[in-house]
C-alpha cells in the first residue's frame, strides 16, 4: 500500500508492526518464538521451540532477509526513508 499510494501512514504501520510484533516475538538466539501476542495475554507464557510444521519462523526469516527492500522508496520528489538502519551507497 505504501508503494501504491505513497501515504506515510503505511510506513508507520510497517515500523510499528516490525518493532512491536515481529521482532518482539523472536528470541535473541532466533530459535524460539511467541505464537501469540505477548502483550495481550495475562498468564505467563514461554517462547515455543521449532515445530515440525511451522509457518511463522520461516516467514520471520524471510522478512528479515528482505528487510532492505522496506527501508526506502524513491519517486520523482526524491528518496523517502521509512526505517532506521545503517546504509551505504
Amino acid at each position: 500500500m505504501l508503494l501504491a499510494t505513497g501515504d506515510p501512514k503505511y510506513a508507520d504501520d510497517m515500523e510499528r508492526t516490525l518493532y512491536n510484533a515481529v521482532l518482539a516475538g523472536v528470541s535473541l538466539d532466533g530459535r524460539h518464538y511467541f505464537y501469540v501476542n505477548r502483550m495481550e495475554t495475562k498468564k505467563p507464557i514461554e517462547r515455543k521451540g521449532w515445530f515440525g510444521t511451522s509457518c511463522c519462523p520461516p516467514n520471520v526469516q524471510r522478512l528479515l532477509g528482505s528487510l532492505q527492500q522496506y527501508l526506502y522508496t524513491v519517486d520523482d520528489s526524491g528518496i523517502q526513508i521509512h526505517l532506521y538502519n545503517t546504509s551505504a551507497i
